[in-house]
């Protein structure tokens, strides 16, 4: 859905994964968009490794499950980008668009 938007998509399936396609990857990652809740490795955990990977990269986390509503608001105190499923699309391509700009890269 958002390469159709116009954003260049890496896709992993799961945050272990997705940090060592990041290791890989040549090109600049701007933006990271990631589940809290994954098997190998969680979002929370990703999101702290990228930052040693690709520090300009800004992650936007996302989650269904509504028992985690202290760890939503931590993220919303610390102005961290969180998103409760489901959302429109439309929101999260304005906050990526928001965050890196039109680079439209994600």
């Amino acid at each position: 859905m958002l390469a159709s938007r116009g954003f260049i998509v890496l896709e992993a399936e799961n945050g272990a994964e997705a940090l060592e396609l990041a290791k890989r990857h040549r090109e600049a990652i701007d933006a990271v968009v990631t589940d809290i809740v994954m098997a190998v490795m969680d979002g929370l955990e990703l999101g702290k490794k990228l930052e040693q990977v690709c520090p300009q990269a800004r992650t936007i986390y996302m989650s269904g499950y509504n028992e985690e509503t202290e760890l939503f608001n931590e993220l919303a105190r610390r102005g961290v980008p969180f998103f409760r499923k489901p959302f429109p699309l439309q929101e999260l391509v304005r906050k990526i668009s928001q965050l890196v700009g039109d680079r439209r890269t994600a």
